[in-house]
Protein backbone atom coordinates (compact mmCIF):
# COMPACT_ATOMS: atom_id res chain seq x y z
CA UNK A 1 0.00 0.00 0.00
CA UNK A 2 2.70 2.67 0.61
CA UNK A 3 4.79 1.99 -2.48
CA UNK A 4 1.11 2.50 -4.07
CA UNK A 5 1.01 5.96 -2.30
CA UNK A 6 4.45 7.01 -3.53
CA UNK A 7 3.97 5.74 -6.81
CA UNK A 8 0.78 8.16 -6.84
CA UNK A 9 2.99 10.84 -5.48
CA UNK A 10 5.69 10.69 -8.05
CA UNK A 11 2.86 10.35 -11.38
CA UNK A 12 0.26 12.54 -10.30
CA UNK A 13 0.51 16.05 -12.03
CA UNK A 14 -0.63 17.67 -8.84
CA UNK A 15 0.03 15.91 -5.51
CA UNK A 16 -1.27 18.56 -2.55
CA UNK A 17 -2.46 17.43 0.06
CA UNK A 18 -6.17 17.62 -0.46
CA UNK A 19 -5.45 15.47 -3.56
CA UNK A 20 -4.00 13.10 -1.36
CA UNK A 21 -6.86 12.72 1.08
CA UNK A 22 -9.15 12.39 -2.15
CA UNK A 23 -7.06 9.57 -3.17
CA UNK A 24 -6.77 8.02 0.09
CA UNK A 25 -10.13 9.16 1.90
CA UNK A 26 -8.98 9.29 5.41
CA UNK A 27 -10.80 9.90 8.83
CA UNK A 28 -7.52 10.84 10.92
CA UNK A 29 -6.37 14.29 10.82
CA UNK A 30 -2.48 13.93 12.27
CA UNK A 31 -2.30 10.35 10.76
CA UNK A 32 -3.29 11.32 7.47
CA UNK A 33 -1.21 14.38 7.55
CA UNK A 34 1.83 12.60 9.08
CA UNK A 35 1.29 9.79 6.37
CA UNK A 36 1.56 12.10 3.29
CA UNK A 37 4.77 13.88 4.90
CA UNK A 38 6.34 10.75 4.85
CA UNK A 39 5.01 9.67 1.26
CA UNK A 40 6.22 12.80 0.05
CA UNK A 41 9.98 12.52 1.34
CA UNK A 42 10.28 8.97 0.34
CA UNK A 43 8.93 10.14 -3.23
CA UNK A 44 11.41 12.68 -3.59
CA UNK A 45 14.00 10.33 -2.67
CA UNK A 46 12.89 7.50 -5.44
CA UNK A 47 12.09 10.57 -7.88
CA UNK A 48 14.62 9.90 -11.13
CA UNK A 49 13.00 12.81 -13.16
CA UNK A 50 15.17 15.99 -12.04
CA UNK A 51 12.28 18.12 -12.58
CA UNK A 52 9.29 16.26 -11.00
CA UNK A 53 12.00 15.89 -8.18
CA UNK A 54 12.40 19.55 -8.25
CA UNK A 55 8.36 20.30 -8.35
CA UNK A 56 8.07 17.98 -5.51
CA UNK A 57 10.53 19.73 -3.35
CA UNK A 58 8.70 23.34 -3.72
CA UNK A 59 5.82 21.85 -2.84
CA UNK A 60 7.00 20.62 0.46
CA UNK A 61 7.76 23.73 0.95
CA UNK A 62 4.65 25.90 -0.08
CA UNK A 63 2.05 22.95 1.11
CA UNK A 64 -0.81 24.11 3.88
CA UNK A 65 -1.73 20.45 5.43
CA UNK A 66 -4.08 22.20 7.81
CA UNK A 67 -6.05 24.22 5.41
CA UNK A 68 -6.00 21.01 2.44
CA UNK A 69 -7.49 18.89 5.56
CA UNK A 70 -10.25 21.72 6.16
CA UNK A 71 -11.42 21.75 2.18
CA UNK A 72 -11.38 17.70 2.76
CA UNK A 73 -13.95 17.65 5.30
CA UNK A 74 -15.94 19.95 3.71
CA UNK A 75 -16.07 18.10 0.16
CA UNK A 76 -16.87 15.08 2.56
CA UNK A 77 -19.75 16.19 3.87
CA UNK A 78 -20.73 17.60 0.46
CA UNK A 79 -20.02 13.50 -0.97
CA UNK A 80 -22.47 12.84 2.11
CA UNK A 81 -25.06 15.21 1.24
CA UNK A 82 -25.24 13.77 -2.17
CA UNK A 83 -25.19 10.42 -1.31
CA UNK A 84 -28.57 11.56 0.98
CA UNK A 85 -30.11 12.74 -2.84
CA UNK A 86 -29.63 10.03 -4.42
CA UNK A 87 -30.89 7.73 -1.46
CA UNK A 88 -34.03 9.84 -1.51
CA UNK A 89 -34.71 9.79 -4.91
CA UNK A 90 -34.15 6.32 -5.57
CA UNK A 91 -37.06 5.83 -2.53
CA UNK A 92 -39.37 8.03 -4.03
CA UNK A 93 -39.11 6.68 -7.25
CA UNK A 94 -39.48 2.81 -5.93
CA UNK A 95 -42.67 4.55 -4.25
CA UNK A 96 -43.86 6.00 -7.60
CA UNK A 97 -43.30 2.68 -9.38
CA UNK A 98 -45.03 0.47 -7.19
CA UNK A 99 -47.88 2.52 -6.85
CA UNK A 100 -47.78 2.67 -10.68
CA UNK A 101 -47.83 -1.23 -11.32
CA UNK A 102 -50.36 -1.73 -8.57
CA UNK A 103 -52.52 1.22 -9.95
CA UNK A 104 -55.72 -0.81 -10.27
CA UNK A 105 -55.71 -2.68 -6.95
CA UNK A 106 -55.33 0.18 -5.44
CA UNK A 107 -57.94 2.17 -6.90
CA UNK A 108 -60.33 -0.75 -6.37
CA UNK A 109 -59.02 -0.81 -2.16
CA UNK A 110 -59.55 2.84 -2.42
CA UNK A 111 -63.35 2.31 -3.72
CA UNK A 112 -64.43 0.13 -1.06
CA UNK A 113 -62.80 1.97 1.52
CA UNK A 114 -64.41 5.43 0.40
CA UNK A 115 -67.69 3.06 0.34
CA UNK A 116 -67.38 2.29 4.04
CA UNK A 117 -66.76 5.70 4.73
CA UNK A 118 -69.78 7.72 2.76
CA UNK A 119 -67.25 9.81 0.71
CA UNK A 120 -65.60 9.65 -2.80
CA UNK A 121 -62.32 10.35 -3.93
CA UNK A 122 -62.69 10.29 -7.32
CA UNK A 123 -64.85 13.15 -7.03
CA UNK A 124 -62.92 16.01 -8.64
CA UNK A 125 -62.26 13.78 -11.93
CA UNK A 126 -66.36 13.25 -11.90
CA UNK A 127 -66.75 17.24 -11.27
CA UNK A 128 -64.35 17.51 -14.33
CA UNK A 129 -66.16 15.24 -16.20
CA UNK A 130 -69.97 16.22 -15.02
CA UNK A 131 -71.21 12.70 -14.93
CA UNK A 132 -71.43 10.93 -11.44
CA UNK A 133 -74.90 11.39 -10.08
CA UNK A 134 -74.44 8.95 -7.11
CA UNK A 135 -71.30 10.85 -5.79
CA UNK A 136 -73.11 14.18 -6.10
CA UNK A 137 -76.10 12.73 -4.15
CA UNK A 138 -73.59 11.39 -1.83
CA UNK A 139 -71.77 14.72 -1.55
CA UNK A 140 -75.19 16.68 -1.15
CA UNK A 141 -75.95 15.15 1.79
CA UNK A 142 -72.80 16.14 3.22
CA UNK A 143 -73.08 19.16 2.16
CA UNK A 144 -70.23 19.91 0.05
CA UNK A 145 -67.66 18.10 -2.32
CA UNK A 146 -64.62 17.47 -1.79
CA UNK A 147 -63.43 20.44 -3.55
CA UNK A 148 -65.42 22.94 -1.28
CA UNK A 149 -64.07 21.18 1.80
CA UNK A 150 -60.56 21.96 0.86
CA UNK A 151 -61.03 24.78 0.01
CA UNK A 152 -63.19 26.03 3.23
CA UNK A 153 -59.43 24.64 4.81
CA UNK A 154 -57.97 26.77 2.70
CA UNK A 155 -59.34 29.68 4.02
CA UNK A 156 -59.61 28.62 7.88
CA UNK A 157 -56.47 26.76 8.56
CA UNK A 158 -54.03 28.05 6.16
CA UNK A 159 -51.78 29.64 9.38
CA UNK A 160 -52.85 27.62 12.19
CA UNK A 161 -52.70 23.94 11.86
CA UNK A 162 -49.74 22.74 10.05
CA UNK A 163 -50.67 19.26 9.27
CA UNK A 164 -54.27 19.87 7.25
CA UNK A 165 -51.86 22.72 5.76
CA UNK A 166 -49.68 20.65 4.45
CA UNK A 167 -51.78 17.26 3.69
CA UNK A 168 -54.89 18.10 4.04
CA UNK A 169 -55.55 21.34 2.45
CA UNK A 170 -55.46 19.88 -0.85
CA UNK A 171 -57.60 16.37 -0.45
CA UNK A 172 -58.90 17.17 -3.71
CA UNK A 173 -55.23 16.94 -5.15
CA UNK A 174 -54.41 13.59 -3.58
CA UNK A 175 -57.94 11.79 -4.83
CA UNK A 176 -57.20 12.75 -8.11
CA UNK A 177 -53.19 11.61 -7.82
CA UNK A 178 -53.85 8.02 -6.65
CA UNK A 179 -52.94 6.75 -9.71
CA UNK A 180 -50.47 7.63 -12.77
CA UNK A 181 -52.85 5.83 -15.31
CA UNK A 182 -52.86 6.52 -19.25
CA UNK A 183 -56.51 6.07 -19.53
CA UNK A 184 -56.71 9.48 -17.68
CA UNK A 185 -55.30 11.41 -20.36
CA UNK A 186 -56.94 10.06 -23.41
CA UNK A 187 -58.68 13.32 -23.74
CA UNK A 188 -59.92 15.48 -26.95
CA UNK A 189 -56.85 17.64 -26.41
CA UNK A 190 -54.37 14.95 -26.10
CA UNK A 191 -55.76 13.35 -29.43
CA UNK A 192 -55.66 16.52 -31.21
CA UNK A 193 -51.42 17.34 -29.59
CA UNK A 194 -50.69 13.56 -31.11
CA UNK A 195 -52.47 14.62 -34.56
CA UNK A 196 -50.40 17.69 -34.66
CA UNK A 197 -47.06 16.30 -33.72
CA UNK A 198 -46.39 12.94 -34.61
CA UNK A 199 -46.68 13.70 -37.82
CA UNK A 200 -44.01 16.91 -37.96
CA UNK A 201 -41.43 15.82 -35.61
CA UNK A 202 -38.33 13.30 -36.88
CA UNK A 203 -36.98 11.33 -34.67
CA UNK A 204 -33.20 9.51 -34.00
CA UNK A 205 -32.78 5.88 -34.08
CA UNK A 206 -32.09 6.17 -30.17
CA UNK A 207 -35.19 7.88 -29.58
CA UNK A 208 -37.12 5.63 -31.99
CA UNK A 209 -35.75 2.62 -30.04
CA UNK A 210 -36.73 3.88 -26.63
CA UNK A 211 -40.36 4.73 -27.81
CA UNK A 212 -41.05 1.59 -28.93
CA UNK A 213 -39.77 -0.40 -25.52
CA UNK A 214 -42.49 2.21 -23.94
CA UNK A 215 -45.03 1.77 -25.81
CA UNK A 216 -44.90 -2.37 -25.48
CA UNK A 217 -44.01 -2.36 -21.90
CA UNK A 218 -44.57 1.14 -20.29
CA UNK A 219 -47.96 2.89 -22.13
CA UNK A 220 -49.89 2.72 -18.91
CA UNK A 221 -47.72 5.58 -17.76
CA UNK A 222 -48.99 9.08 -19.08
CA UNK A 223 -45.29 10.31 -19.90
CA UNK A 224 -42.03 8.85 -21.03
CA UNK A 225 -40.16 9.12 -17.81
CA UNK A 226 -36.33 9.67 -18.60
CA UNK A 227 -35.95 9.86 -14.81
CA UNK A 228 -32.92 7.85 -13.88
CA UNK A 229 -34.25 6.01 -10.97
CA UNK A 230 -37.95 5.79 -12.80
CA UNK A 231 -38.74 2.11 -14.11
CA UNK A 232 -38.45 2.55 -17.28
CA UNK A 233 -34.32 3.80 -17.15
CA UNK A 234 -33.69 1.47 -14.86
CA UNK A 235 -35.03 -1.82 -17.41
CA UNK A 236 -32.85 0.37 -20.38
CA UNK A 237 -29.59 -0.38 -21.82
CA UNK A 238 -27.30 1.80 -20.12
CA UNK A 239 -26.04 2.38 -23.76
CA UNK A 240 -29.44 3.95 -25.19
CA UNK A 241 -30.24 5.73 -22.41
CA UNK A 242 -26.71 8.00 -22.30
CA UNK A 243 -27.57 8.37 -26.37
CA UNK A 244 -30.49 9.90 -25.66
CA UNK A 245 -29.26 12.04 -22.42
CA UNK A 246 -26.65 13.08 -24.48
CA UNK A 247 -28.44 14.14 -26.99
CA UNK A 248 -30.82 16.33 -24.62
CA UNK A 249 -27.99 17.88 -22.59
CA UNK A 250 -25.25 17.89 -23.87
CA UNK A 251 -26.02 21.58 -25.74
CA UNK A 252 -27.43 22.12 -21.97
CA UNK A 253 -24.32 22.10 -20.35
CA UNK A 254 -22.18 23.47 -23.19
CA UNK A 255 -24.08 26.62 -23.43
CA UNK A 256 -24.79 27.49 -19.85
CA UNK A 257 -22.72 25.56 -17.12
CA UNK A 258 -19.15 27.28 -19.08
CA UNK A 259 -16.00 27.30 -17.53
CA UNK A 260 -16.33 30.41 -16.62
CA UNK A 261 -19.88 29.98 -14.76
CA UNK A 262 -18.58 27.06 -13.17
CA UNK A 263 -14.96 29.22 -11.60
CA UNK A 264 -16.91 32.30 -10.34
CA UNK A 265 -18.87 30.14 -8.39
CA UNK A 266 -16.95 27.89 -7.02
CA UNK A 267 -13.72 30.17 -6.10
CA UNK A 268 -16.76 32.33 -4.95
CA UNK A 269 -18.33 30.09 -2.31
CA UNK A 270 -14.51 27.97 -1.15
CA UNK A 271 -13.29 31.40 -0.34
CA UNK A 272 -13.21 31.77 3.58
CA UNK A 273 -15.05 34.91 4.47
CA UNK A 274 -16.03 34.09 8.03
CA UNK A 275 -19.50 33.94 9.18
CA UNK A 276 -19.64 37.42 9.67
CA UNK A 277 -18.31 38.40 6.29
CA UNK A 278 -20.86 36.24 3.97
CA UNK A 279 -23.23 39.14 3.84
CA UNK A 280 -20.17 41.61 3.00
CA UNK A 281 -19.15 39.48 0.13
CA UNK A 282 -22.73 39.18 -1.51
CA UNK A 283 -23.22 43.38 -1.58
CA UNK A 284 -19.34 43.67 -2.69
CA UNK A 285 -20.80 41.26 -6.04
CA UNK A 286 -20.11 43.97 -8.57
CA UNK A 287 -22.02 43.29 -12.05
CA UNK A 288 -19.07 44.31 -14.96
CA UNK A 289 -20.55 45.67 -18.44
CA UNK A 290 -17.12 43.93 -19.54
CA UNK A 291 -19.12 40.39 -17.90
CA UNK A 292 -20.96 38.04 -20.65
CA UNK A 293 -24.43 38.24 -20.60
CA UNK A 294 -24.50 34.61 -18.26
CA UNK A 295 -21.99 35.76 -16.01
CA UNK A 296 -24.36 39.14 -15.15
CA UNK A 297 -27.11 36.97 -14.88
CA UNK A 298 -25.18 34.53 -12.26
CA UNK A 299 -24.11 37.62 -10.18
CA UNK A 300 -27.32 39.49 -10.10
CA UNK A 301 -29.07 35.49 -9.16
CA UNK A 302 -26.68 35.47 -6.31
CA UNK A 303 -27.44 38.90 -5.09
CA UNK A 304 -30.95 37.90 -5.52
CA UNK A 305 -31.05 35.03 -3.37
CA UNK A 306 -28.16 34.07 -1.39
CA UNK A 307 -28.76 36.74 1.50
CA UNK A 308 -31.84 34.87 3.23
CA UNK A 309 -29.81 31.72 3.02
CA UNK A 310 -26.68 33.86 5.08
CA UNK A 311 -29.67 35.30 7.26
CA UNK A 312 -31.07 31.78 7.88
CA UNK A 313 -27.74 30.38 8.86
CA UNK A 314 -26.99 33.06 11.14
CA UNK A 315 -29.74 31.94 13.31
CA UNK A 316 -27.76 29.13 14.56
CA UNK A 317 -30.40 27.27 16.58
CA UNK A 318 -33.18 28.78 15.32
CA UNK A 319 -32.20 28.22 11.90
CA UNK A 320 -35.43 27.76 10.12
CA UNK A 321 -33.95 25.06 7.68
CA UNK A 322 -32.98 23.07 10.20
CA UNK A 323 -36.58 23.32 11.29
CA UNK A 324 -38.45 19.76 9.99
CA UNK A 325 -41.45 21.24 11.57
CA UNK A 326 -41.81 24.26 9.82
CA UNK A 327 -45.01 24.39 7.46
CA UNK A 328 -45.52 24.22 3.69
CA UNK A 329 -46.20 27.79 3.04
CA UNK A 330 -43.42 29.37 5.42
CA UNK A 331 -40.55 27.22 3.96
CA UNK A 332 -41.98 27.38 -0.05
CA UNK A 333 -42.18 31.58 0.47
CA UNK A 334 -38.90 31.68 1.80
CA UNK A 335 -36.63 29.40 0.12
CA UNK A 336 -37.93 27.68 -2.71
CA UNK A 337 -40.26 30.35 -4.52
CA UNK A 338 -38.13 32.89 -4.41
CA UNK A 339 -35.47 30.76 -5.71
CA UNK A 340 -37.51 29.53 -9.10
CA UNK A 341 -38.53 33.32 -9.30
CA UNK A 342 -35.23 35.21 -9.76
CA UNK A 343 -34.05 32.30 -11.92
CA UNK A 344 -36.96 32.03 -14.42
CA UNK A 345 -36.95 35.99 -14.20
CA UNK A 346 -32.86 36.26 -14.85
CA UNK A 347 -32.25 33.86 -17.54
CA UNK A 348 -35.65 33.19 -19.42
CA UNK A 349 -38.01 36.17 -18.71
CA UNK A 350 -40.33 33.87 -17.15
CA UNK A 351 -42.99 35.36 -14.69
CA UNK A 352 -43.40 33.39 -11.83
CA UNK A 353 -46.46 33.46 -9.33
CA UNK A 354 -46.48 31.47 -6.42
CA UNK A 355 -49.89 30.38 -4.37
CA UNK A 356 -52.68 28.28 -5.68
CA UNK A 357 -52.77 29.30 -9.08
CA UNK A 358 -55.01 27.48 -11.30
CA UNK A 359 -53.98 25.68 -14.93
CA UNK A 360 -55.10 27.11 -18.10
CA UNK A 361 -58.04 25.43 -19.53
CA UNK A 362 -58.44 23.45 -16.00
CA UNK A 363 -59.69 25.80 -13.83
CA UNK A 364 -60.04 23.26 -10.87
CA UNK A 365 -56.48 22.23 -11.01
CA UNK A 366 -54.12 24.23 -8.75
CA UNK A 367 -50.56 24.53 -8.62
CA UNK A 368 -48.09 25.99 -6.17
CA UNK A 369 -46.37 28.25 -8.13
CA UNK A 370 -46.62 29.16 -12.10
CA UNK A 371 -44.55 30.55 -14.73
CA UNK A 372 -45.74 32.53 -17.42
CA UNK A 373 -44.02 33.46 -20.82
CA UNK A 374 -43.38 37.46 -20.93
CA UNK A 375 -44.93 38.27 -24.49
CA UNK A 376 -48.71 38.41 -25.71
CA UNK A 377 -49.78 34.81 -25.60
CA UNK A 378 -48.49 35.09 -21.84
CA UNK A 379 -48.61 31.06 -21.73
CA UNK A 380 -48.39 28.66 -18.45
CA UNK A 381 -44.62 27.17 -18.94
CA UNK A 382 -43.40 26.83 -15.53
CA UNK A 383 -45.72 24.74 -12.51
CA UNK A 384 -44.39 23.85 -9.05
CA UNK A 385 -45.36 21.82 -6.15
CA UNK A 386 -44.22 21.58 -2.75
CA UNK A 387 -44.28 20.31 0.58
CA UNK A 388 -43.00 20.98 4.12
CA UNK A 389 -39.48 19.61 5.20
CA UNK A 390 -41.61 16.83 7.58
CA UNK A 391 -43.84 15.72 4.71
CA UNK A 392 -44.34 11.89 4.45
CA UNK A 393 -42.76 10.18 0.93
CA UNK A 394 -46.59 9.67 0.63
CA UNK A 395 -47.09 13.35 -0.21
CA UNK A 396 -44.17 13.87 -1.87
CA UNK A 397 -44.80 10.93 -4.28
CA UNK A 398 -48.47 12.39 -4.62
CA UNK A 399 -46.92 15.86 -5.74
CA UNK A 400 -44.91 14.24 -7.83
CA UNK A 401 -47.65 12.42 -9.84
CA UNK A 402 -49.64 15.35 -9.80
CA UNK A 403 -46.61 18.09 -11.17
CA UNK A 404 -46.25 15.44 -14.40
CA UNK A 405 -50.47 16.03 -15.17
CA UNK A 406 -49.89 19.55 -15.11
CA UNK A 407 -46.81 19.66 -17.13
CA UNK A 408 -49.19 18.02 -19.90
CA UNK A 409 -51.98 19.80 -19.21
CA UNK A 410 -49.62 22.94 -20.00
CA UNK A 411 -48.23 21.48 -23.03
CA UNK A 412 -51.48 20.38 -24.06
CA UNK A 413 -53.45 23.69 -23.94
CA UNK A 414 -50.11 25.79 -25.47
CA UNK A 415 -50.21 23.29 -28.91
CA UNK A 416 -54.01 23.18 -29.15
CA UNK A 417 -54.59 26.89 -28.56
CA UNK A 418 -51.71 27.70 -30.97
CA UNK A 419 -52.94 25.44 -33.53
CA UNK A 420 -57.02 26.43 -33.26
CA UNK A 421 -55.53 30.24 -33.91
CA UNK A 422 -53.80 28.59 -37.03
CA UNK A 423 -50.38 29.78 -35.97
CA UNK A 424 -47.06 27.84 -36.61
CA UNK A 425 -46.59 25.07 -34.18
CA UNK A 426 -43.36 25.19 -32.17
CA UNK A 427 -42.53 21.42 -32.48
CA UNK A 428 -39.58 21.17 -29.87
CA UNK A 429 -41.62 23.15 -27.64
CA UNK A 430 -40.47 22.19 -23.97
CA UNK A 431 -42.81 22.46 -20.62
CA UNK A 432 -40.58 22.89 -17.12
CA UNK A 433 -41.52 21.56 -13.58
CA UNK A 434 -40.39 21.70 -9.78
CA UNK A 435 -40.88 20.18 -7.30
CA UNK A 436 -40.06 20.86 -3.74
CA UNK A 437 -39.65 17.02 -1.86
CA UNK A 438 -38.57 17.66 1.80
CA UNK A 439 -35.19 19.73 1.34
CA UNK A 440 -34.58 18.80 -2.09
CA UNK A 441 -35.97 20.05 -5.40
CA UNK A 442 -36.30 18.57 -8.44
CA UNK A 443 -36.09 20.31 -11.45
CA UNK A 444 -37.56 18.90 -14.36
CA UNK A 445 -38.78 19.12 -18.15
CA UNK A 446 -41.26 17.96 -20.60
CA UNK A 447 -40.85 17.46 -24.19
CA UNK A 448 -42.98 15.35 -27.30
CA UNK A 449 -41.11 12.87 -29.31
CA UNK A 450 -43.95 10.09 -30.38
CA UNK A 451 -45.40 10.80 -26.64
CA UNK A 452 -44.43 13.27 -23.70
CA UNK A 453 -41.00 12.67 -22.40
CA UNK A 454 -40.17 13.43 -19.23
CA UNK A 455 -36.54 14.28 -17.86
CA UNK A 456 -35.13 15.34 -14.60
CA UNK A 457 -32.95 18.35 -15.55
CA UNK A 458 -31.02 17.99 -12.10
CA UNK A 459 -31.51 18.04 -8.13
CA UNK A 460 -30.36 19.36 -5.38
CA UNK A 461 -30.28 19.71 -1.49
CA UNK A 462 -30.72 22.96 -0.31
CA UNK A 463 -27.73 24.01 1.76
CA UNK A 464 -28.93 24.26 5.66
CA UNK A 465 -25.87 25.60 7.47
CA UNK A 466 -22.28 27.18 7.28
CA UNK A 467 -20.45 24.01 6.54
CA UNK A 468 -22.78 23.69 3.35
CA UNK A 469 -21.53 27.04 1.64
CA UNK A 470 -19.38 24.75 -1.20
CA UNK A 471 -23.15 23.55 -1.95
CA UNK A 472 -24.17 26.52 -3.25
CA UNK A 473 -22.08 25.79 -6.16
CA UNK A 474 -24.29 23.13 -6.94
CA UNK A 475 -27.52 24.48 -6.55
CA UNK A 476 -26.75 27.63 -8.86
CA UNK A 477 -25.62 25.73 -11.38
CA UNK A 478 -28.21 23.49 -11.44
CA UNK A 479 -31.23 26.44 -11.45
CA UNK A 480 -29.29 28.44 -13.97
CA UNK A 481 -29.14 24.87 -16.45
CA UNK A 482 -32.74 24.49 -15.78
CA UNK A 483 -33.71 28.48 -16.12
Amino acid sequence: MKQRHIFWMISYNNPTPLEFFRFITPTHKSRAIEKYGKCLDEAIDFCEDSDKESKLRNLKETINCNSDWELWLIEKKSRSIRNEIHETNVEVHQELNTLVRNGGRQNQNNENADDEEGSNNNDSVNNEEGSNNNNDSTNNDRGSNNNDSANNEDGSNSNNDGTNNEEGIKSDESADSGNINEEEYLDENKIIVYDILDCDISATQAELDILEIYRSKFNNYPAMDLRLHSELSLSLDQELQDKILHEVFDEIDKDYITDEIHNFLTDFFNADHGKQGWHKSVRRIVINEKDSELLQGTKELLKGTLGRFIKAFSLDALNPLRDIMMLERPHLNQFIHPLIDNALWIFASVNYISGEISLQGKAKVMADGVGYLNDVSNYQIVCMEGARPGARNEKNVNDDKKNIKSMIQLFNYIIVTEASERRQVYTGLRVYGATACKTELSLTMLDFRGTYRLFEVDRFSLPKDWVDMPNFVFMYEALIKWA
